[in-house]
């Protein structure tokens, strides 16, 4: 069995802070999922709901963020994300992300693309808002309607932070009949040390305006501030009872181990048991889920991280163990946009805009140089692989145009950079389409 996704998860999902491994990709807490359900099929939008589960779900892998107990590394302008299903013996392709980040680096939008009759279409939008200390304050996601080639507004997720940047409240809502209706919230406690110890879910009562609780997690530290467990519990006929609850080991140096998944049946019974392992670097290579018979752990679940040379996670595997072995379930892969070799500017001495973007016949590049500059425009695929480099010379501060003909290139994304010899003085994105 899949471990349930809790709500620390969601909130560290929707805020970009990533508390679980990036094999956790489970369920949201039921009366979450049941009332998206509800007010989607309410819209007649009930096609959308699985789709909004899995927004507010798969945001646990949120490319920007970054994991203090598995250091795991998937900042660093990553861009694409493909997911795959095995069949027939190979990887199918499933569905793909791509993640864009303005200059000062944050996430701003994610398109989502399906592969639908040997093609990859588009399925949905995601755009980050962020405050003026760069807390995120907003997610949003559209969906895509083929017929009439729009974005439409689907749901989106409302986030309050305090006065040390810690996201106090979520709202999630959904668009319904023209207007946004808030459907549920997760309200976050913390202590004097910035530890976040409860987390409060709660429905919207539409019929009588008011936030009704449902499920709520107390989260235990130890000496050394490392969360050691969290016990979830269920509001029910007035009052909290236990349901759940993790119980995480630590090694000496601070890495998760271990984590023991109990319920409650009059007694903590053991249900699920995860275990971590990390190769010479502490970067975490291994998941091994299981599940207990009662008797004893039977294996389950198995996840397999590679990563790049700059310890950028490259591929993530899903395997199930199914008849005695195991078998393919699952596969990410992850690609970076800035090839090998291309340093970030500490200090933007240019700015570039590409139009149109998406481009089909010819991209436009509208450069403004704050000095004279010997310049070179390149372009790249995901890959890396240098797909045309024009060598424009020296040029002085002051806004220029230069076109690069798109039509004989494929379909997809390209990063664009302008340099000064090895100085990358700007770079954007551009989409080809045909």
């Amino acid at each position: 069995m899949k471990k349930r996704m809790t709500l620390i998860m969601l909130l560290f999902a929707t805020c970009g802070m990533l508390f679980s491994t990036p094999a956790d990709r489970k369920v949201l807490p039921e009366h979450i999922t049941q009332k998206l359900t509800t007010v989607m099929d309410q819209a007649g939008h009930a096609q959308h709901a699985d789709r909004g589960v899995e927004f507010i779900t798969r945001a646990i892998n949120h490319p920007g963020a970054s994991q203090q107990t598995e250091k795991i590394t998937t900042s660093a302008y990553m861009n694409e994300v493909v997911h795959f299903y095995w069949a027939n013996n190979q990887w199918v392709e499933e569905y793909k992300e791509n993640h864009h980040y303005n200059a000062n680096d944050p996430l701003t939008v994610t398109y989502q693309w399906e592969w639908i009759n040997n093609q990859w279409v588009y399925a949905a939008m995601m755009t980050y808002s962020y405050d003026t200390q760069g807390h995120m304050v907003q997610m949003e996601m559209k969906t895509w309607d083929e017929p009439t080639g729009t974005w439409e507004d689907f749901m989106r997720m409302n986030i309050t932070n305090n006065a040390q940047g810690n996201p106090v409240e979520v709202v999630i809502e959904v668009y319904f009949m023209g207007s946004w209706r808030s459907i549920a919230r997760i309200v976050m406690t913390y202590n004097a040390q910035d530890q976040i110890i409860e987390l409060l879910s709660q429905e919207y009562d539409m019929l009588d305006s008011v936030w009704v609780d449902g499920w709520r997690e107390l989260m235990t530290y130890d000496a050394n501030n490392l969360m050691i467990e969290v016990l979830e519990q269920e509001w029910i006929a007035g009052t909290w009872e236990d349901v759940y609850k993790d119980l995480i080991s630590y090694d000496a140096g601070g890495l998760r181990t271990e984590v023991i998944s109990q319920t409650w049946i009059g007694a903590w019974e053991n249900y699920a048991r995860e275990t971590y392992t990390y190769n010479a670097e502490d970067v975490l290579i291994h998941i091994l889920e299981e599940w207990w018979d009662g008797a004893a752990w039977e294996d389950d679940y198995f996840y397999t991280m590679t990563y790049d040379v700059q310890s950028r996670l490259h591929e993530q595997i899903l395997q199930e163990w199914m008849g005695g072995s195991w078998e393919n379930l699952e596969r990410e892969l992850w690609t970076y946009d800035l090839p090998v070799g291309v340093a970030t500017p500490s200090v933007r001495t240019a700015e570039l805009v590409v139009y149109p973007n998406p481009a089909t016949h010819a991209a436009t590049l509208a450069l403004e140089l704050n000095q004279t500059t010997n310049v070179t425009i390149t372009m790249y695929d995901l890959s890396g692989r240098m797909m045309v480099q024009r060598h424009e010379g020296v040029m002085p501060e002051g806004k220029h145009q230069m076109m690069i003909p798109v039509s004989d290139l494929p379909q997809g994304y390209y990063l664009i950079t302008v340099r000064d010899g090895n100085h990358l003085l700007a770079r954007e994105r551009v989409m080809v389409v045909r």
